[in-house]
C-alpha cells in the first residue's frame, strides 16, 4: 500500500455512500479517468523531477510540470463547467507511482510513452468528437507538450 494516495481527502467531490445514487443523475463516473490521470501524472512528473540525476532532464522536467499543471488545470476545470463536478468510483480513488528505473541513465521514454497514449487515445476515447471538441483540444495541447518534453529530455 506504500504506492497508494487515497483521493478521499477532497472531502465533497466524493460522495457518501447514502450519496451514491446522485451518481447517476450527476453524469457519475464518466470522466473520473481522466480526473485520475491528470493527479497521477502531476505526481509522476514531480517524483521523476526530484529523482533526476541529469540536469538537463530535471530543468526539462520541471518546465514540463508547470505547463502540464495549468493545462491540467485548464481541461479538469473545463469538464466541471461542462458536466459538473467529479464523482470519483472506488477504482479511481487511488493512485499509482514509479520510481525512476534509472535516474544516471536517465530513459524517460516509458513515461512519456504512457503519457501519449493516456492521453491522446485513453482519455480522448472517453469524449465525443463533436459534443467535446474545446475539450478535445486541450488534451491536443497536452500531447504537444509531450512531444516537445520527449525531445527535450533526450538532449545530452
Amino acid at each position: 500500500m506504500d504506492k497508494i494516495l487515497n483521493l478521499s481527502a477532497f472531502g465533497d467531490v466524493i460522495p457518501s455512500k447514502s450519496d451514491r445514487s446522485k451518481e447517476k443523475t450527476t453524469g457519475g463516473d464518466t470522466y473520473g479517468y481522466i480526473f485520475k490521470m491528470l493527479l497521477q501524472n502531476m505526481s509522476q512528473a514531480k517524483l521523476l523531477h526530484w529523482q533526476c540525476a541529469l540536469h538537463g532532464q530535471h530543468k526539462e522536467l520541471d518546465n514540463f510540470f508547470e505547463k502540464f499543471i495549468d493545462l491540467g488545470d485548464t481541461l479538469a476545470e473545463s469538464i466541471m463547467g461542462k458536466y459538473g463536478k467529479p464523482v470519483l468510483s472506488e477504482g479511481n480513488l487511488s493512485l499509482t507511482l514509479m520510481n525512476f528505473e534509472n535516474p544516471v541513465n536517465g530513459d524517460l521514454s516509458k513515461f512519456m510513452d504512457h503519457l501519449m497514449k493516456c492521453y491522446s487515445i485513453d482519455c480522448k476515447s472517453l469524449l465525443d468528437e463533436k459534443r467535446d471538441s474545446e475539450l478535445i483540444n486541450i488534451i491536443e495541447e497536452i500531447s504537444a507538450l509531450v512531444d516537445q518534453t520527449k525531445y527535450l529530455v533526450s538532449l545530452r
